[in-house]
């Protein structure tokens, strides 16, 4: 299943590369976009879904202290409810899951280019990584052989080599097949220029860091009375984002840092469109002209009837 996603994924984002000129760092980042806004309908959702929420809570409350001495009672009846205003409090679990393998096809799409994005044969990138003395158990191990292209000879590896060249992987003198490679000494590291790789790791840490931030803070405005013990959930998340980007190639980082920028300007223009407070707003108000309506047509039928 990942394998199928991840070659169709492939197939997008050579699109991509065609349309930049085959530079990869934008088409990733082209994708990543493109990618956000098909699942936005899914976001749009999710959303109305919270209004709806919001708007059963003063229900809920009176609910809870009706039943409060009766646990299956209360469980019935606030099923009833969430029926009845057409919302499932699972919904958020679901969209997850939906959205879940197509972000894996993307992981494995960017992790192997060789294979989904320029569709080389497996066993020539197997041996490619035999020649170049490149395990091939490793993470990342396509990008390694795509540093190291320019050292394979042979006409077996002729295609590979001229695929490889035509995508530009220069992100402001950063290759992006390469491996940040961390060091205490920081010194050795800056005259050596390893150092530079590290802005990737960084980048990663820095956006997931600012997403959870955003995430929290409009999560706690749309539901003030939810619990603020996720601090530390927050911060782990970046730092393992951290961590895992010093262990793969800057692409793969790169990746997640367009990901996590993505996702959370999305998030912050679907909290101004479609904020539970506008949300209710608008339900409100067509639920109003729905009443006017239904009542003027008693009225409209009731002269009818009186003439």
């Amino acid at each position: 299943m990942t394998d199928f996603l991840a070659k169709y994924m492939g197939y997008v984002i050579t699109f991509f590369c065609n349309l930049c000129g085959n530079h990869f760092a934008l088409a990733i980042f082209l994708f990543t976009l493109f990618i956000n806004l098909i699942f936005s309908p899914l976001n749009i959702k999710q959303q109305k879904t919270t209004a709806k929420q919001a708007r059963m809570k003063n229900k809920l409350e009176k609910l809870k202290e009706k039943y409060k001495d009766d646990k299956a009672k209360y469980q019935e009846e606030m099923g009833k409810l969430y029926q009845e205003a057409g919302s499932n409090p699972l919904s958020g679990c679901l969209l997850l899951l939906v959205r879940l393998p197509f972000f894996f096809g993307i992981y494995y799409a960017i992790q192997q280019p060789l294979r989904f994005l320029m569709q080389i044969d497996v066993s020539v990138i197997e041996k490619a990584a035999n020649t170049l003395g490149i395990d091939t158990a490793t993470r990342g191990y396509e990008l390694s052989i795509m540093t190291d292209v320019d050292k394979l000879t042979g006409s077996e590896f002729t295609e590979l080599v001229e695929k490889v060249h035509t995508f530009d992987f220069n992100f402001f003198g950063i290759n992006l097949t390469q491996t940040p490679e961390f060091t205490w000494n920081f010194g050795e590291a800056f005259s050596s220029g390893v150092m530079l790789f590290w802005l990737i790791p960084l980048l990663s840490f820095a956006t997931a860091m600012l997403s959870g931030v955003v995430s929290a803070r409009l999560q706690k405005r749309n539901n003030p009375d939810a619990p603020g013990g996720m601090a530390g959930l927050f911060l782990l998340m970046p730092l393992l984002s951290l961590w895992i980007a010093f262990s793969v190639p800057c692409a793969v980082g790169f990746y997640w840092a367009c990901s996590n920028f993505v996702a959370m300007l999305l998030q912050i223009v679907m909290q101004l469109l479609y904020s539970p407070a506008r949300v209710i707003a608008r339900t409100e108000a067509k639920e109003a002209l729905a009443r006017r309506a239904a009542e003027q047509k008693k009225i409209a039928a009731v002269d009818g009837g009186a003439q």
